[in-house]
């Protein structure tokens, strides 16, 4: 048995229990059986277990609204480790309490400790709640260079990471992609005639007031920047944003309340909050996904669950190239990489959508027949961390 503890949150699916979904069913294709400690987005499923896939079970011991719930998850751990002994215990970005506790008891909970790491984030905005900025510096610093370097194996999601810790028993999966059922095309009279750009995500806190763009960690601002540009008026495009409201967006970037409210701000349309199966189904119907981040520590350490989604739901992305994003993907082949500058990334996402065509039916067909994020391809390197020897007794 595998088990798998984080803040995965079900049964509506965040970005870390997709991925996580998906590093179980790649273990259950070695053999195995998962179990998940994840936490519930409904008040009804805390302290209950609910059945993800067959073989895959997640019990539910905290709120999703609880980020720290260390002695809660710890406590579970312990529990089912008691009933039967796992081969391993993966902690998805584990904050730096839990994860020192499961180093000091490892010898009794598991044969196996190994860390999923897929974020890194730069030095917090101190201005705004200056203590929980602090705390969460110290905890971070601690689990990134001190605590890791002491589990028996690592999974990552970059080459960032990978060669930071390249001392350890290390794999590199940026994603694993779900696929889903069937989807039924966008009726003949939704946005008829237009190319169906889509994001969906929270690209900033959603108290957040007056952002400089660096401080979002998707910049929605620059991708409504090149769509709201004046030489896309000719051009024929619906774009759909799941996540937040308009009313959100703008409280974040007053400046572009006019630019909204123009021609070609009237063809985006914020779908606010909505449930992740929803999402999903319009994914699979929209024609492009569309990504932009800063390079920064956090995008070279991290790979964009986006991406993944989108090639899975073979939608090719168009996205900005940070981190190990042309690892992955191949400009005019399975996405559409954006170069650096506004006015070329105009150009280039006009041309995309003007174009749209033979070239997007061949590049969705590259990304559902020669994805590197599939479950077959994941469960290979697993396989690999798991052949790797455990270095014993590994307290800090």
């Amino acid at each position: 048995m595998i088990l798998i503890v984080g803040p995965l949150d079900f049964p509506t699916r965040n970005a870390a229990a997709q991925m996580m979904e998906g590093v179980a069913r790649s273990f259950q294709q070695n053999g195995y059986s998962v179990r998940i400690i994840g936490r519930a987005t409904d008040p009804q499923h805390i302290g209950t277990s609910l059945t993800i896939s067959p073989g895959v079970e997640a019990v539910l011991p905290s709120p999703s609204t609880s980020k720290i719930n260390f002695p809660t998850t710890f406590r579970a751990i312990s529990r089912l480790s008691s009933v039967q002994r796992p081969r391993a215990v993966l902690l998805y970005n584990p904050d730096a309490a839990l994860l020192a506790a499961v180093l000091a008891s490892k010898s009794r909970l598991t044969d196996r400790l190994i860390a999923v790491a897929t974020e890194w984030y730069d030095a917090p905005d101190f201005s705004h709640a200056p203590f929980r900025a602090i705390a969460k510096q110290i905890d971070t610093n601690l689990r990134m260079r001190h605590l890791l370097h002491f589990v028996d194996g690592l999974i990552v999601s970059s080459t960032y990471l990978g060669e930071y810790y390249r001392r350890k028993p290390t794999v590199i999966i940026p994603g694993v992609g779900i696929p889903a059922g069937p989807i039924e095309p966008r009726s003949s009279d939704d946005h008829p005639g237009k190319v169906l750009l889509l994001y969906a995500g929270n690209p900033f806190r959603r108290e957040a007031r007056e952002l400089q763009g660096r401080e979002m960690k998707d910049r929605l601002d620059v991708a409504i920047d090149i769509l709201t540009d004046s030489s896309m008026d000719d051009v024929s495009f619906a774009f759909e944003i799941y996540g937040i409201t308009r009313e959100d967006y703008l409280l974040a970037v007053p400046r572009h309340r006019d630019i909204l409210s123009g021609v070609n701000g009237r063809r985006i349309h914020f779908m606010g909050a909505r449930e992740a199966s929803e999402v999903r189904t319009r994914l699979g119907q929209a024609d492009y996904t569309i990504l932009i981040r800063d390079e920064s520590r956090l995008t070279r350490a991290g790979f964009p669950t986006k991406v993944v989604e989108s090639v899975t739901a073979g939608v090719p992305p168009i996205v900005s190239e940070t981190g190990d994003i042309a690892l992955y993907i191949r400009d005019g082949e399975n996405g559409v990489i954006l170069p650096n500058g506004h006015e070329e990334r105009v150009q280039c996402v006009k041309s995309t959508i003007l174009n749209h065509g033979s070239n997007h039916d061949a590049m969705a067909d590259r990304c559902m027949t020669e994805s590197p994020f599939e479950i077959a391809r994941v469960a290979t390197l697993l396989n690999t961390i798991m052949a790797s020897t455990p270095q014993g007794r590994n307290t800090p």
